[in-house]
């Protein structure tokens, strides 16, 4: 979800299989569901394609992955 956050200007309208990765089809169908219901994601169906849906972040999804990154940059930057 990160990555399509990261890469959202360049394949906006990626459909929901493109998230699978190494996961099984329904530990990836298990994981979106989590995400919806924690409120970290939107499931809406494809602007360009109505036979398929899509995976957007919500803005609460996006705070979360932005202080991480934070984080992750501070972290890096005390490093010696």
């Amino acid at each position: 979800m990160l990555a399509q956050l990261l890469e959202a200007q360049q394949t906006p309208d990626k459909p929901l299989k493109a998230h699978k990765g190494m996961a099984t089809t329904k530990a990836t169908r298990q994981r979106i569901h989590s995400f919806e219901a924690l409120g970290l994601a939107v499931i809406s169906p494809s602007k360009t394609d109505g036979r398929s849906k899509h995976l957007m972040p919500t803005d609460k999804f996006i705070e979360l992955a932005k202080q991480h990154m934070a984080i992750l940059e501070r972290l890096h930057q005390e490093m010696p």
